[in-house]
C-alpha cells in the first residue's frame, strides 16, 4: 500500500516521536501507530495525524482509547496484550514530502469503521479541550 492510500484506522509501523524525544533521539524506533485523521491539503498533498499505539495505560482517561481484542485482530496486533491508541500526543506528517512516511508503508491492518468513529470522537474532544501535543514530522 502506498502512503497516499493509507486510510483512517490503518495500523502502520511508524517512527513516532514523543514530546520528550524532541531535539534528542535522531531516529525514533518504529512502533505500531494508527492514522487518526487524513486531510487533503492541496493538489497531491495529504496530511496525516498519527497516534502511537502502546501497551501503557494512560494516566488520564481522556488521553487514550483502549483497543478491544476484536479490533486488535483487525489491526494486526496481538489480541492478548493490552493496547491503547494514545491521544495526548499526535505526530502530523505530509505524505507528499515526508521523510518518515515511506512510499510503501508496511500496513499491519485496519480498525473497523465503528472503532475509528470512537477514536475520532475522543480525538475531537481532546482537540477542543486543547489536551493534545502536536509534533510536525513533515520536514524531519
Amino acid at each position: 500500500m502506498t502512503a497516499e492510500e493509507l486510510q483512517l484506522g490503518s495500523v502502520i509501523h511508524y517512527p513516532f516521536r514523543w514530546r520528550h524525544q524532541l531535539g534528542g533521539i535522531p531516529h525514533p524506533k518504529d512502533r505500531p501507530a494508527c492514522i487518526v485523521l487524513k486531510l487533503e491539503v492541496g493538489e497531491g498533498q495529504i496530511l496525516y495525524a498519527i497516534a502511537a499505539i502502546s501497551d501503557k495505560e494512560p494516566s488520564e482517561i481522556h488521553a487514550a482509547v483502549e483497543i478491544p481484542s476484536p479490533e486488535k485482530r483487525l489491526g494486526g496486533l496481538d489480541p492478548d496484550r493490552t493496547a491503547f491508541v494514545q491521544l495526548a500526543e499526535i505526530n502530523t506528517d505530509n505524505a507528499y514530502n515526508s521523510y518518515t512516511i515511506r512510499r510503501r508503508m508496511p500496513v499491519k491492518g485496519r480498525f473497523s469503521a465503528g472503532f475509528v468513529k470512537r477514536i475520532s470522537a475522543a480525538l475531537a474532544d481532546n482537540l477542543r479541550m486543547k489536551r493534545i501535543f502536536l509534533t510536525d514530522r513533515t520536514h524531519e
